[in-house]
Parts: C-alpha cells; structure tokens; sequence
C-alpha cells in the first residue's frame, strides 16, 4: 500500500515536471565498466581466486534551471555478471537495501543463477530533487547527496552513505530522501536544517541534522547536530590553513539510550599538503571509539551500533591512514593508499594508476592488497585486513 502510494507520488511528480525535463537545460552522465577479481577470504582455500565480476554502470542525470528552481533526476542501470567460488564472497543485490529511501524500489530488473554463475540487470532512481533559492535562502526537497566532513579517507561526521575503503565506483554517493533548508549570512558562513525520511518514516529509520559553518580568522568551524537511529550525535569540524598545508580535526561524539549498545566518540585529525606541483599527501589519525582492542573481540556480525547504524567499516581503535597522488604527466596519475590498524599490525594497501586518454574518457588499473595475520575460520580473524584478501579492478570510466 505504501509503495503504491509512493509510485502515485512519484508519477505525478514527474507529469508535472515533464515540460520541464523536455526542456532540459543539461544532461550529463557517464558509462563505467569494471573488472573485479578477489582471492579467496580464507587462508588454505586453493582457489586462485574467490569472485570474479564485470559490471557495467550507466548513469544518466537530468538538470533544468528555471528561474528560482532547479530541477535533478538521476537514473542508473547496472549489469553485473560474476562467478563465485568463494561463498563468503557471494553477493545478492536483489536484497541490496539503501537507507534514509521512503521506498526503495525492488532494484532487479532480471536476474539469472546457474552453480557459481550469476548474472544481474538492476536500476535505480538515485536523485529525484526540486531546489528552490530565493533571497539567502536555499530548499531542497527528494531524492539527493548528503554527506559531511573535511577528512579525505575516514570522514567520522559522515554517517549516512559513506565510501568503504575498497569501494571502485565513487563517481556519486547514493541519494537519500531528504528536505534541507539552508540560510546563506554571508562568505563562508551559514546553517541548514535537514530531515532525513525513512522507510514507512519511522524514526529508528530517519535523522535530522542541525549544522552551521562559520570562521574565525582563517580557523573554518563546523559544528553539527545530529539525531540519527534513534542516537544523538554531537560533532565539531575544524580545518586551517598553514603554510600550503591544511590541518584538520573532524569528530563525532553519538549518545545512545538504548541496551546492547554504549555511547562513543569517532575522531580523524589530519593534514593535506600540496607538496609540489606534482605530488599531493593526506596524513591522518583514526580513533574509533566503538572498536576493540584485541582481534578476539571484534564485532565481525556487524551487531555494534557503530557498524549496523552508524556507517562505520572499521573494527579496531587505532588507525593511521595516508594517501600519495603523483602526478607522472598530465594524463598520468599514480596514487597509493594505505589504512593501518595499528592495533593488530595489518594494512590495507591501495596502489592505483589513472590515465585520461581522452576528454572525456579514463582507463584505471588498481589492487587492494590486505596485509597481515590470515585464519581458516570465517567467524574470527587474527587481523582486520589480512582477512581482506587480495583484490584487482580495472576501471574505465566515459563522461558525456
């Protein structure tokens, strides 16, 4: 009843809106094809490799500006085709689930299995949104990004559709069902409400958030409110400049009222540096309060309130993270990553080499290579990233 309800919504949304997408001031998307192959989770299995996946993203967004209002819609349609002889690495995105979404459409448009072969069509209504501005003030109402932080690899303010650290498409955030009101007072200085809707709007599915930005000499702030999952977050973000270099503290406090789960604190201090004309660094710290120190009592089900409600990815405390971008030519350009859980010695290594042959084209090779302790038993590990296995992707990515 409520999808229907939905669906009747939406149609007339876009009946009316129709002379405007005709009219439409701009069109833009792009055409990713990936190749993915991941070795096997466990350490004696003989398997050269665990998956093996293409996919190929097609996403199409529509603009209108028309006076005061905008207008976005934004569609995709994927095709994934793997082979799995890891079942701890299979996948099944028919039960694909986006949060902060009123309804989420049944993504699968058809599906075929035989043995360890799987074949998916899926779509997606990513970005449905009307903005309005008017005078210093900015509306936005549907389907659109969110996100928070000025940390470039663990963004502890970002709890809604953050990036996991393997993650290959991050050409767009998904989209999530919101209304924001932002109030503009004047260079580098304004607040915004927002309301976060979810399934059937119940609140252990929805959010609200209260943030504002303002400075003081060349100090930017931003603090924010947040009620999320039925927890309170509470969160300040500073970033300086300093000599070419930018420092930055991005922290999240989350109060939790409820049993089985204890208030924590998430903190990424950091700097970015523009080191010459051709080489660019980010150094950070990662304290996760709602990890454990010891590999034995890792929360490997997800069950902890950081990782079922509060988008985290991570199990231990400690963490230190860089990221070097080097860029060989104008078209060429090398980046290597790296996350370190300093609490069971592992890493997370992301070597990765960009080449835009065209304007609008670009060809990508990278790994994702997990160092550290390996097991044999799915339900412990003896490090967070030595259970990641080894993982190659090719990326080409078309602009239009």
């Amino acid at each position: 009843m409520v999808k229907l309800k939905v669906m009747k919504y939406l149609l007339k949304t876009l009946i009316i809106l129709f002379p405007i997408i005709l009219n439409a001031s701009e069109i833009r998307g792009y055409v990713v094809g990936q190749i993915r192959a991941q070795t096997p989770t466990l350490k004696d299995n003989p398997r050269s490799f665990g998956t093996l996946a293409l996919e190929n993203i097609n996403r199409i967004n529509y603009f209108n500006e028309m006076n005061k209002f905008q207008f976005e819609i934004g569609l995709e349609f994927n095709q994934i085709l793997q082979w799995t002889h890891d079942p701890l690495q299979e996948r099944n995105f028919e039960k694909t689930n986006t949060p902060y979404r009123l309804e989420d459409f049944r993504p699968t448009v058809l599906t075929s299995k035989s043995g360890i072969n799987s074949y998916y069509l899926l779509k997606q209504l990513d970005r449905l949104q009307l903005h309005y501005s008017f005078y210093s003030f900015d509306i936005t109402l549907g389907r659109q990004q969110i996100s928070f932080g000025s940390a470039k690899l663990v963004n502890p303010t970002d709890v809604f559709t953050p990036f996991s650290p393997t993650t290959i498409n991050t050409e767009e955030k998904n989209g999530v069902d919101a209304l924001r009101i932002k109030k503009t007072f004047g260079p580098n200085t304004e607040a915004e409400i927002g309301i976060l809707f979810g399934n059937k709007f119940k609140e252990e599915n929805s959010a609200l958030f209260i943030r504002s930005i303002f400075s003081y000499k060349e100090l930017e702030i931003k603090p924010i409110l947040l009620s999320y999952r039925e927890a309170l977050g509470v969160g300040i973000d500073f970033l300086v400049p300093y000599k070419g270099a930018h420092f930055y503290i991005e922290s999240l406090s989350t109060f939790i009222d409820k049993k089985n789960f204890h208030s924590y604190n998430r903190t990424t201090a950091g700097i970015e540096y523009q080191w010459s004309n051709d080489l660019f660094f980010v150094v950070e710290y990662h304290y996760n309060g709602d990890g454990r120190g010891d590999t034995t009592e890792y929360d490997l089900k997800g069950l902890s309130f950081s990782r079922s409600r509060g988008s985290s990815f991570y199990l231990a405390r400690h963490y230190f993270n860089f990221m070097l971008n080097y860029q060989l030519t104008p078209l060429h350009i090398l980046t290597l990553t790296s996350y370190q859980n300093l609490n069971d010695g592992s890493n997370l290594f992301a070597p990765s080499w960009s080449w835009s042959f065209s304007e609008n084209s670009t060809l990508g090779f990278g790994l994702f290579i997990g160092v550290g302790k390996e097991t044999n038993n799915p339900f412990q590990v003896k490090s967070e990233f030595g259970s990641y296995g080894k993982q190659f992707f090719s990326k080409y990515t078309y602009y239009f």
